[in-house]
């Protein structure tokens, strides 16, 4: 088992970044550098998914079959969408269902199917289902970044439904730390839920983003987002033991992170 320091100086000696498209035969070439590849896809909307769907697969498959020609380790960025609405919650990897909803969450799974394939070639495989990741440099289009774009002057924000929805909110250094552990751990097993630990509703995170910014914010409902879960959890036993991981970010600082850091940015464009 790695220790915190060890894990550290891990990243420092042999962390590299590719930032080159999967689906392209150039990104083949530069991946085969790296020991650990991990691959990380994530569409923006269902709509977004549905034109993806052949890419996303096919790319994880050209990438795994190269990882197995030199003994590569392959971390997969899955997702908690392959859960779908589950039956029972916290959500355990071997034990809850998958019943994804979505386009975007049935590449995910069908991908764990490939990757699970692939393992039983001798390929060092995991895949992580991230629960719901959030922080500085979020995609502007994500539900916490809006609502904290909103929250320093930015457009009004659009809430999907009656707020109740609930999610598993994971910080993204915990999610960092997780994916770089399960690239360089000995024998990770093939699934992981990557969760925060804290399960709020978008209410929740409304309210104390407001308290935090001091603002009362703008928000217009609409109806409920089509493909979306009611509820996400995640039971992380089998990351805390095989990784040595536990999320260390609560909601609160997390969101007053991300808001600092959209604060930050709205500053910088205004010139001051």
């Amino acid at each position: 088992m790695l220790t915190g320091d060890a894990i550290t100086a891990e990243r420092a000696a042999s962390f590299g970044f590719v930032n080159v498209l999967c689906e392209n035969g150039e990104a083949l070439a530069e991946a085969k550098k790296l020991a650990a590849r991990i691959v990380v896809n994530a569409p923006v909307s269902v709509r977004e998914s549905l034109r993806v769907v052949e890419r996303t697969i096919g790319a994880f498959d050209d990438l795994a079959w190269e990882a197995t020609k030199d003994a590569a380790r392959v971390v997969w960025a899955s997702s908690s969408s392959v859960y779908g609405d589950a039956e029972e919650y916290p959500c355990i990897e071997a034990v809850t269902p998958t019943r994804p909803r979505s386009p975007y969450g049935a590449t995910k799974r069908m991908c764990e199917d490939l990757a699970d394939i692939y393992r039983g070639l001798g390929l060092s495989v995991s895949a992580l289902r991230y629960f719901t990741v959030y922080g500085p440099r979020q995609r502007p289009d994500m539900a916490m970044r809006r609502l904290c774009e909103a929250a320093v002057g930015g457009p009004s924000f659009t809430l999907n439904g009656d707020g109740l929805q609930s999610r598993d909110f994971t910080y993204v250094d915990d999610a960092v730390d997780a994916t770089l552990r399960a690239g360089v751990v000995l024998d990770v097993p093939l699934l992981l839920n990557v969760g925060g630990g804290e399960e709020a509703t978008m209410l929740h995170v409304i309210s104390t983003i407001e308290q935090l910014a001091r603002v009362s914010l703008d928000i217009r409902p609409a109806a409920d987002g089509k493909g979306d879960v009611r509820r996400t959890a995640a039971d992380t036993r089998v990351a805390r033991h095989a990784l040595g991981w536990a999320p260390n970010t609560s909601l609160v600082d997390g969101l007053s992170n991300q808001l600092d850091w959209v604060r930050s940015r709205s500053l910088t464009a205004a010139g001051h």
